[in-house]
């Protein structure tokens, strides 16, 4: 059989894309789950047993796990010594031949002792592979061969009526996959074991017989299955072949013919009935086999007869997928693509009457995980596989013409379509997250419960005295932050219609008087802590005293007095007041950085404070009042993490020498994204996906994105960032990477708590908003109705499945409301105010206060210089104001920070992606 004039090039290796990386992994996962302590794995998800076949698939599903940088080559290694040394422990049959089918525990022979010729010949194919790929193996790997007496795989047939001798030899063993393409799969390692073997296992026992398909001649398999000998069509082996070893122009060519026959069904407009091109191993009666001993999980038969050949099989989906990239193969593929279980790997495929066949197996794994490597580097056995740089594989037409002289050289034909190799391609590696649109439009009845559950907590938890809120539930103290929180919640409820004008004016007086009456730190800014019913500042344990000012949590507050003032002119009098009556001294210096304060013997102490993610987040709310925060506002030093394939961002400067962790985790990124729709702070364009601040919008994308990969790959679903506890220690930084290390749980002096990772219900439900994704939809799903009736929502859900966390806070059930509005308006802070840059400007109290010479406090307070516009220049002529004259160059130490200058973004590629 030669190859057809039109069969297609070959393409060749090339990088893996985000969404194949992560599929890789979701595989891998399976056997994560199912490799038992003696290093071979379940060939079901959950169910102790295991076959020759699914050991083959195994070691393959390792090796494709190395080349793919899952694993390391220290864990690959361990794995592959594991399974060598436990083969050699399996008990043999009479003929000294491993059986078919052994429990995966106790290793105790399953059902009938015989051996498989075809589940021993995919071993022996990965066992080759394992003696070219790695040479350090190669002794454990022929301790088997002498051990297993392989020649009894092929018996004389004396009772064979044919006329040449050669015909006498026959596969010994009662064989299920005793079929064309499963022979000439089996075949090219069968064939070593002596000169009979090859004429034995090729050599059909009722003689090869062909069948015309839609006009395609194709072999008729004759395979046996539960419903007894049947003209039928099969792909796998065909497939197998073309990765693993390299198509030989027999196998080459079948597949062609069996993709030519799907491919024209598939474009009928009157469908024809479909072909079933695939055959599942049926689990044998594992846990009766051991009547002494307590199975793993009790084997319970999914039907009197075994579920039939996916119709649409997902390992083959996939090997078509990687063999032949066409349209055909890429929709194939697509079909399969909800067939991944999180956590737990890929289901086999779609039934004959298009159920779900939810069975996880080792080979439906493995197979996605070989197809994807060998997109990524080439057939799995090959002479150059040792070689650093892979080579790529592509086959002209004229070059795989020549491949036909090898058609009885199986693996000199997998070398010659190496040499024979031409450049490769590289594949297009964006992150999906940059391609989710945020949600828009008005809220479902669905959202508005949630609104009106969330706005729940800032009733039960007002002080009347005060106009504060609690900032945990029925603690009486709050932070500038949780303030902030509480500001958001009341811009929605009003927005949303959750509360009246009335009812927010009320609430909005009363917090604007106490905040401009607040007893400042040294008289500069806001402590750290104040209590809600007195208005007091107040220590950590809510006592009377001061300890200091957070710079992060005075910056977000500016961000929410700037976007009250934008929405409610009416209350820009007042807020202006508040931030006149602040001292910035300290806060932030000339080249930009920002400073928090604390007392250390009685005394001030001002120190750098923020890390990449909150530093911006916070300079965002000093820019918005005009001060100039070049050094905060960049995101240098960074380095990257690459954490499921996501290089993720992370502050380099080193906590054990700053005493500042560097927390990565979604709160900073989110709030950005709703409050300035990942535009620069002073972008007064409202257009939706437009990004004028690129970086940050990237970065938020990564750090979204290694969330939901860690969920497609491990099934845990995931959400991360800072939440309060209702135990000790009371709160923690839940971050995607801190300190070194990835998914790290972690309180403010470093201590590692894992139990306290829960999902946060702020960080889920903002993810929702600015990310619509399919994950995004789930994450909302298990947060709905995490909540009590009159205190709002629970901070989060404990991954380890303790349940809800059991409090509340403003800042969660303030963000939750935020996300909402978000969706119905988009950006949170839109400008009504006038341009200074306009012709006709007309300042507010602060702009008034800061170009006029003879304001007193301008100069003490470190208060920002008004940019001398054409239009301030007017409007201090129009008012007889003297203008402030622009200071000496206090920056120019800091000359090397250039506030426009853009910044470059990382690259995407991540290690995983590369061959």
């Amino acid at each position: 059989m030669t190859l057809s004039q039109d069969f297609p090039p070959l393409p060749p290796p090339r990088e893996l894309t985000f969404d194949e990386a992560i599929w890789a992994r979701v595989a891998w996962q399976y056997y994560v789950n199912n490799t038992q302590p003696n290093g071979l794995a379940n060939a079901h998800d959950g169910e102790p047993w295991l076959s020759l076949w699914s050991v083959g698939s195994y070691l393959f599903a390792v090796v494709a796990a190395e080349q793919l940088h899952i694993v390391t080559a220290a864990e690959g290694d361990e794995r592959i010594a594991a399974a060598l040394f436990t083969l050699g422990q399996l008990p043999l049959n009479a003929q000294g031949l491993p059986a078919a089918q052994y429990h995966a525990d106790t290793l105790q022979i399953l059902g009938n002792p015989d051996s498989s010729a075809i589940g021993m010949g995919r071993l022996l194919t990965a066992l080759q592979t394992l003696l070219w790929r790695y040479p350090q193996h190669a002794a454990a790997v022929r301790d088997l061969f002498n051990q297993w007496r392989v020649g009894a795989l092929i018996s004389n047939s004396p009772a064979s009526q044919a006329a040449a001798p050669l015909h006498h030899w026959a596969l010994a063993a009662d064989e299920p996959r005793d079929s064309f393409g499963y022979r000439l799969y089996a075949s090219h390692t069968l064939r070593l074991i002596d000169s009979a073997a090859g004429l034995a296992v090729t050599n059909p026992p009722q003689g090869q017989q062909m069948i015309d398909i839609d006009g395609i001649m194709v072999p008729d398999e004759g395979l046996r299955t539960p419903w007894g000998r049947q003209p039928s069509l099969i792909s796998l082996p065909y497939l197998l072949t073309g990765l693993e070893l390299g198509f030989d122009a027999q196998s080459a060519e079948i597949a062609w013919r069996i993709m030519q026959i799907q491919q024209r069904r598939h474009s009928l407009r009157v469908s024809k009935p479909p072909i079933s091109t695939d055959y599942a191993e049926p689990a044998p009666d594992y846990a009766s086999a051991l009547a002494d001993r307590q199975p793993q999980s009790a084997f319970a038969p999914r039907s009197a007869t075994p579920e039939q050949t996916a119709i649409t099989s997902t390992r083959t989906a996939f090997a078509w997928y990687a063999l032949f990239r066409n349209s055909w193969s890429e929709a194939l593929r697509q079909q399969v693509q909800t067939m991944q279980v999180p956590g737990k790997g890929w289901q086999r495929g779609l039934n004959l009457n298009r159920s779900v066949n939810d069975v996880v197996d080792g080979d439906t794994n493995a197979i996605v995980l070989e197809s994807l490597a060998y997109i990524s580097r080439g057939q799995m056995l090959c002479l150059a596989c040792l070689s650093p740089t892979p080579l790529p594989l592509v086959l002209s037409r004229s070059n795989a013409m020549k491949l036909t002289y090898f058609s009885r050289f199986p693996l000199l034909a997998g070398l010659m379509a190496l040499w024979l190799s031409l450049s490769g391609a590289q594949a297009a590696t964006g992150l999906p997250a940059a391609e989710y649109a945020p949600r828009s439009g008005e809220l479902t009845p669905r959202e508005m419960t949630i609104a009106k559950n969330a706005w729940q907590y800032f009733v039960a938890n007002f002080q009347p005295t005060t106009g504060l809120v609690n900032a945990v539930n029925k603690y009486p103290s709050t932070t500038m932050w949780d303030s902030a929180s509480y500001l958001a919640a009341m811009t929605a409820a009003r927005e949303l219609g959750i509360i009246d004008k009335a009812e927010f004016d009320r609430r909005m007086l009363k917090f604007l008087a106490t905040l401009n009456k607040l007893d400042l730190f040294r008289n500069e800014l806001p402590n750290k802590a104040y209590n809600t019913i007195s208005g007091q500042k107040v220590n950590y344990q809510n006592k009377p005293g001061e300890i200091g000012y957070s710079a992060l949590d005075i910056g977000r507050m500016l961000i929410w007095l700037k976007v009250i003032k934008e929405r409610y002119p009416e209350y820009s009098n007042s807020i202006d007041n508040v931030v006149l009556g602040w001292d910035f001294s300290h806060v932030v210096d000339p080249c930009g950085t920002l400073y928090g304060a604390y007392l250390e013997n009685g005394q001030p102490k001002y120190v750098q404070e923020g890390r990449l993610g909150y530093e911006e987040y916070g300079a965002a709310g000093f820019q918005l009042w005009g001060f100039n925060t070049c050094q905060a506002s960049r995101p240098q030093p960074y380095e990257l993490a690459e954490i499921y394939c996501v290089l993720v961002p992370y502050d380099s400067r080193d906590p054990r020498q700053t005493s500042q962790h560097n927390y990565v985790v979604s709160e900073s990124y989110v709030l950005y994204g709703m409050e300035f729709g990942f535009d620069n702070p002073g972008d007064r364009n409202n257009s939706p996906r437009e990004y004028s601040h690129p970086w940050m919008k990237n970065f938020a994308d990564r750090v979204y994105q290694a969330q939901e990969n860690r969920y497609a790959i491990t099934g845990i679903l995931t959400a991360r960032s800072e939440h309060q506890l209702d135990k000790s220690p009371y709160f923690v930084y839940d971050t995607v990477f801190s300190d070194g290390f990835n998914w790290n749980t972690i309180t403010d002096k470093g201590q590692f708590v894992p139990n306290s990772a829960a999902v946060s219900l702020k960080a889920a439900m903002g993810m929702w908003v600015l990310w619509n994704s399919p994950y995004t939809d789930r994450l909302l799903d298990a947060i709905e109705n995490a909540n009590e009736a009159g205190k709002g929502y629970y901070e989060g859900l404990y991954e380890n499945g303790d349940g809800p966390i059991n409090e509340f806070t403003a800042n969660n059930n303030g963000i939750m409301l935020e996300a909402l509005l978000f969706k119905k308006e988009g950006k949170l802070l839109q400008f009504s105010s006038d341009n200074p840059k306009n012709r006709d400007f007309a300042p507010s109290l602060w702009d008034k206060k800061l170009v006029d010479l003879f304001e007193p406090n301008n100069g003490p307070r470190n208060r920002p210089f008004l940019s001398n516009t054409p239009a301030v220049k007017t409007w201090c002529e129009q008012t007889g104001t003297t203008q402030r004259t622009k200071p000496a160059c206090q920056a120019c130490q800091c000359a090397a920070c250039k506030a426009d200058e853009p910044v470059k973004l990382p690259p995407v590629t991540a290690q995983c992606l590369k061959p």
